[in-house]
């Protein structure tokens, strides 16, 4: 297992066919660090590769970007988290894992530890829209630019504390993906990425 890291989403019971293809992917991505599902589901089960913690928040919407209380249930994630981690794969549940360079990416989390690392994309090229410094080899520092999606919720390493105070309790994921320049800039958070192809295939 590796250490002091977890990955994790943030659903809810509605969003079950894709939590269900989430879970059965990660299970085979040949990560070894620990999936953490939060949703308000009462018969999901836990074992030591999966662990379901069940929140009390219930919606009836069926779009992630809509969702009430959404910024509410990443909160409470990240603070249950924080106890016990100070890093995490923050994912969106639809963001299925096909393919994991996994021997890339524990050299790129050395490395994010190393460098005091917040947030690293492991899908998303920045390099198409953003310049950067090439801090260490598959390691690069982009500029701070005001882009629409510069915090992603496509698949990302970070920081729980980074992760957190870029998250309000009234954030619809949409928001929290659209004000997340601002908010980087004035917590002096950084966004860093690959050098190459993109470290997690998914769909």
């Amino acid at each position: 297992m590796i250490d002091n890291l977890c990955c994790f989403i943030s659903t809810f019971k509605q969003r079950k066919y894709f939590i269900d293809h989430f879970v059965h992917y990660y299970r085979t991505s040949g990560l070894s660090c620990p999936l953490y599902v939060f949703s308000d589901e009462e018969d999901r089960t836990s074992d030591d590769m999966v662990i379901h913690i069940k929140d009390n928040y219930s919606s009836n919407a069926d779009h992630l970007g809509r969702v009430p209380e959404w910024g509410h249930r990443l909160k409470d994630a990240i603070s249950f988290l924080k106890k016990k981690y100070d890093y995490a794969i923050f994912s969106v549940d639809d963001g299925l894992f096909l393919d994991i360079d996994t021997k890339r990416f524990s050299d790129i989390f050395k490395k994010f530890k190393l460098y005091g690392g917040d947030y690293f994309s492991l899908q998303h090229d920045f390099k198409i829209s953003l310049d950067y410094d090439k801090i260490d080899d598959d390691f690069l520092l982009m500029e701070k630019k005001n882009l629409t999606y510069y915090v992603t919720h496509q698949t990302s390493l970070w920081k729980l504390d980074s992760l957190d105070k870029i998250t309000e309790y009234d954030d619809i994921a949409c928001d929290h993906e659209g004000l997340g320049f601002s908010r980087m800039e004035k917590n002096n958070i950084n966004l860093h990425c690959y050098d190459g192809n993109r470290i997690f295939d998914s769909v």
